[in-house]
């Protein structure tokens, strides 16, 4: 008896051990995994939880992680950061370095223990490269003072570099200081350093546990959508090295990634350049995708997809992700989307960013962004299932075929099909849906009444399963069309109507 006593002693106590090790997301080459099991993030942004309980709305919070479940989300990326000279927000958490408000980490407390409650992981950016919530310009500030700042105000012509949506951030801070001194003056690298570690060691009032030992917390970005004037990218790839081996000498437990876009400063590295606009690949954005996911330092490729805001036609967002597929997966580690979004168009656009989801070695998506119905924190991305019930059943349903993406099987046809398009008739885009029997050469061809050919669409081998096209109305005239596919026994086609 007393050996048996002894040994179920030892049993618990090295269950709770074992657990919290296993309960962490990891990564397995491309994939993550939690619980020795894939894992696959689908999700939402949710940038404004920790502002929600800072002002009291913690059953809004709870609303959020309510809806979430029943969406079947399984992580939420939420700020981490709230940096501000104005005290009398009780949501800033840092109004100077070093000075760290304990009800703004109250806050974030709380949004943490939410998710480890609905058991919901948590992707959480620690700085931005944005104005909103003070961002990398508020270091830079905090390092000059008030005085200068008011001088360079006075300039005219100022410059702002601008993102998606109302995104924007002020280039030169002073005369002499600029957005890129928040990566290379040494002072506000320490500043941020400690930042860093003074959220990993919080010590969450709710939980007891640290930030650094949290299960709930996924991954760290080590900034949202970081970006510099830079055309080598150099500035920030060191930054993050820097940034990365500090934050992984305190935290062993934590995937990290850097939050970026996905743009880089050359083309060298990428198939189809023609395709996207000349900034994508040309430095403009002062950030390398392929130089910064091949830091051993960073655990997972991130990027954000806003095909409508950057002018990329629905036509080669999938060749867009694709030119990522291939460099993450070439260097071995997961790729996740933690932005999607459309302001127009949504179900089709999500529709076809799913599926390609589910079809792809795309192993995380996040959208942009779910907007609690009776809150300020909307934009033109935004949705909640009160307004748009269709585009939550949609994601509802994809976001447990995605989770069970492992087990996913796509059932071949008994023939060649062309289902119809959706929507038509249309007047900008459509989705086109076809299916191949057997590996076989394939030709798709659209035409006008008059049986002229007015575009090719594909041509070449295709392997059994289906497949997918976006029509670009702009690029035709209104009118009826016959698309065709032809192959060695045969052809088959749909009639289409665009309307302008």
């Amino acid at each position: 008896m007393k050996i048996i006593h002894s040994l179920k002693i030892l049993l618990i106590l090295c269950l709770p051990i074992f657990s919290q090790e296993n309960s962490f997301v990891r990564t397995s080459g491309i994939n993550f995994v939690l619980n020795n099991k894939p894992f696959y993030p689908v999700g939402i942004n949710c940038y404004y939880l920790q502002n929600l309980a800072a002002y009291g709305d913690t059953q809004k919070v709870i609303e959020v992680f309510e809806n979430a479940k029943q969406m079947n989300v399984n992580v939420i990326r939420t700020w981490g950061f709230f940096d501000s000279d104005d005290t009398t927000n009780p949501a800033v958490i840092q109004s100077y370095p070093g000075r760290i408000h304990e009800n703004g980490m109250r806050a974030l407390d709380f949004v943490i223990s939410k998710a480890s409650q609905y058991n919901i992981k948590l992707i959480i950016p620690l700085v931005n490269n944005w104005e909103d919530y003070g961002g990398m310009n508020q270091y830079v500030k905090w390092l000059v003072g008030d005085s200068s700042i008011a001088k360079v105000n006075q300039i005219e012509n100022q410059v702002w570099i601008t993102g998606t949506g109302n995104r924007k951030y002020r280039y030169f801070i002073t005369e002499n200081l600029t957005h890129d001194d928040f990566y290379t003056n040494t002072t506000i690298r320490g500043w941020f350093k400690y930042y860093i570690v003074s959220i990993l060691n919080r010590e969450n009032i709710y939980t007891q546990k640290l930030y650094k030992d949290e299960p709930a917390i996924m991954m760290w970005e080590l900034a949202n959508e970081p970006r510099s004037s830079d055309l080598t990218g150099e500035i920030v790839y060191n930054w993050i090295e820097e940034m990365a081996a500090f934050l992984k000498e305190h935290d062993t437990n934590h995937l990290l990634s850097t939050g970026e876009e996905g743009f880089d400063v050359t083309d060298e590295y990428y198939k189809s350049t023609g395709l996207f606009p000349e900034w994508f690949l040309d430095g403009t954005a002062g950030v390398s995708f392929y130089k910064n996911i091949n830091s051993q330092l960073i655990d997972v490729a991130s990027v954000h997809h806003y095909p409508e805001s950057w002018k990329l036609s629905l036509s080669y967002e999938n060749s867009w992700l694709d030119e990522h597929i291939d460099l993450s997966t070439e260097i071995g580690k997961p790729l996740y989307i933690g932005e999607a979004g459309y302001r127009q168009m949504k179900f089709l656009f999500y529709d076809l960013l799913f599926k390609k989801i589910l079809s792809s070695q795309i192993n995380g998506i996040l959208i942009w962004q779910y907007s609690l119905e009776g809150t300020d924190y909307f934009d033109d991305y935004s949705f909640n299932c009160l307004q748009d019930n269709k585009f939550c059943t949609l994601f509802q349903n994809y976001a447990e075929k995605v989770q069970k993406k492992d087990q996913y099987v796509v059932e071949l046809p008994e023939k060649n099909t062309i289902l119809q398009n959706y929507p038509n008739p249309f007047n900008r885009i459509s989705l086109v849906r076809y299916q191949i029997k057997k590996e076989q050469y394939i030709m798709l061809e659209l035409y006008n009444t008059l049986g002229q050919r007015v575009k090719l669409l594909r041509d070449g081998v295709h392997l059994p399963g289906e497949y997918f096209l976006v029509l670009n109305g702009d690029e035709l005239a209104s009118g009826v069309y016959y698309l065709v596919m032809r192959y060695r026994a045969g052809k088959i086609g749909i009639k289409i109507l665009n309307l302008r």
